[in-house]
Formats: structure tokens, sequence, C-alpha cells
């Protein structure tokens, strides 16, 4: 039951980032930099004086890397969780949200005041390859810990 539980709820992370994408993506324009700028807000001046006026751009793509390295995460969580055996190459997770990324900028095209942008879909892949990795290292850890625990427990 409680792997059950945990299975479904690793799918809901993941499925609710990528619903929170699409949201995002399918704003306008102007709602976007709306909302950049409301979420900006306190990073302003830092942003201002480390980038003068692309600072609002460097914002943006550093929310374009976050997200997509939390899908990745997330995915993988989920892949990861969905087989019995623990194993399971980066590839695939990788592959799903990258395939994701150009969706969501072919998405774009039907936007107003959006476009589809290659560069985004590289900015959107270093996130996966630094979620994927975050993801990776975390479980090793785990592993590392739950076998030395495990261990202990064998030699009192």
């Amino acid at each position: 039951m409680k792997r059950t539980i945990a299975l479904i709820l690793s799918w809901a992370l993941a499925a609710g980032c990528a619903v929170c994408i699409f949201l995002f993506s399918a704003q306008t324009g102007a709602q976007s930099a709306d909302v950049s700028s409301e979420v900006m807000g306190p990073f302003a001046r830092i942003l201002t004086f480390l980038f003068g006026d692309q600072g609002h751009n460097v914002f943006r793509k550093f929310a374009h890397f976050f997200i997509f390295a939390a899908l990745m995460f997330f995915v993988y969580h989920a892949l990861y969780r969905t087989r019995r055996n623990r194993r399971l190459s980066a590839v695939l997770p990788f592959a799903v949200c990258v395939l994701y990324a150009v969706g969501d900028e072919v998405h774009q095209l039907f936007v107003p005041e959006r476009a589809c942008r290659l560069f985004d879909v590289g900015v959107d892949a270093l996130g996966c390859a630094v979620g994927g990795l975050c993801f990776y290292l975390l479980a090793k850890i785990c592993l590392y810990i739950s076998q030395k625990h495990k261990k202990k427990e064998c030699n009192p």
C-alpha cells in the first residue's frame, strides 16, 4: 500500500510540474512579462545591476532552467519508483523531458506574443541535465545511507 501511494505521489508531482509549465506557456507575452516582473521584484535590483537591461531576460531563462530541472527530477523519480529493481538510466527521463521542452516551445507558436526558440530548448535541456544529476546523486546518497543502516542492524 505504501508503495502504491508513493508511486501515485511521484507521478502526481511530475504531472503537476508539467501542467505548471504548460500553464505558464499558455500566457500571452504581456501576461508572461507581468508575472515574471512581479516574481522578479525582490531580485530586480541585483539582476539589473549585474546584467543591465537584460536582467529581466536573464531571470526568465533561470526560470526556464529551474522549472525543467524540477520536471526532470520528478520524472526521473517517478520512473525510478515505477521500476521494481530500481535501476534506471537517465536517458529515458531526459528524453521525455527534452521532448516536453520541444513541445512546450512549439505550443508557444500558437500563443499570442510568444515564440518558439531553440535557445530556450537548450536552456531547458541544461536544466533537465542538472535536475537529473541532482536526483542521481540524491538516490546514491540515500542508497548508501540505507545500506550502511542495514549493516549496523546485522552487526550489533
